[in-house]
């Protein structure tokens, strides 16, 4: 098989007009095979906003699978999933396993967990790459950039761990850390 990519992009907000620069440079990279966007699509969340989104997302020649993040929920209604569906789901390419999580209100629903359970343990022997948007830990502790709960946040990463996942991915921080 092939080597493929795959983009990974995060919090573009404000930047919904604009977002077609990128897409534009993924666009010309004929590797990238799928976009992970890992939340805050919008600015506050409303159904046209999303739907300025995903004309926008319409100029990619790949698919994007997003999940939420914490600024589509600053709607009255959380439109992305009236619109996209779930924000928790799981895939698989070419033997990689996907696992997309909703943590956009700092914190994972328990019936993900459940979800999680099962993906986590169909995958571990594989490639397994895990994304949301807020992380479980904020990776230098100024921006209150995490889970709502450490207890929680050491669930989740146990959780990770145990499943031998092999990269995690997080938006919300506006930086990149390894």
């Amino acid at each position: 098989l092939r080597p493929y990519r795959f983009a990974v992009l995060a919090d573009v907000q404000e930047a919904i007009p604009s977002v077609r620069d990128i897409y534009t440079r993924m666009n010309q990279d004929q590797d990238i095979r799928f976009v992970v966007f890992s939340g805050d699509l919008t600015r506050r969340g409303s159904q046209e906003e999303l739907e300025e989104f995903e004309d926008r997302e319409r100029d990619l020649r790949v698919p994007l699978y997003a999940t939420l993040g914490n600024h589509e929920l600053g709607a009255d209604e959380v439109y992305f999933q009236k619109m996209f569906g779930r924000g928790n789901f799981h895939f698989q390419f070419r033997g990689v396993a996907f696992t997309l999580l909703d943590s956009g209100s700092a914190t994972i629903d328990p019936l993900a967990y459940d979800w999680l359970e099962g993906w986590l343990e169909g995958a571990k022997e594989r490639v397994h790459v895990v994304a949301m948007h807020i992380p479980p830990l904020d990776p230098v502790g100024t921006r209150s950039g995490a889970f709502a709960s450490r207890s929680e946040a050491a669930k989740l990463l146990s959780m990770l761990a145990k499943g031998k996942v092999d990269l995690s991915l997080y938006g919300h921080v506006h930086s990149f850390y390894a």
